[in-house]
């Protein structure tokens, strides 16, 4: 979970049921909003240093970048099943994403350009 910039908890609802993100309001109130990928795997989230959400898609090997109004844009990774988990945002501007099944990080720009780096 994290606290967006719109002051709003995220979190990913991780089961592939599910397969939604959720913003809780600082009174109780819940918004859930669709992932577009059926059985994604939504896990990590982070705030971006462009101000949306980014979340890892696990099962469905993409990347969503996620305005705080809840419209989806999703990078797929050029390694298959390589399983993205973690999230972090960068000091370089990027989003730094572990990818846990092929020994591999990523670095996902912006604009969603992808260059996976192998860890030795």
């Amino acid at each position: 979970m994290v606290t967006g910039p719109d002051g709003r908890v995220w979190i990913t609802e991780s089961s592939n049921v599910a397969n939604k993100i959720a913003a809780i309001a600082s009174n109780g109130d819940i918004t859930e909003y669709q992932i577009p990928t059926a059985s994604a795997g939504a896990q990590g989230i982070v705030v971006g240093p462009d101000n949306n959400l980014w979340v890892s898609l696990t099962s469905a090997n993409k990347i969503a970048r996620v305005t705080p109004q809840g419209i989806f844009t999703e990078f797929g990774l050029p390694t298959p099943n390589s399983q993205p988990f973690g999230l972090a945002s960068g000091p370089d501007g990027n989003i730094w994403v572990a990818l846990s099944n092929v020994n591999k990080i990523a670095r996902v720009t912006l604009s969603g350009e992808v260059t996976e780096f192998s860890i030795p």
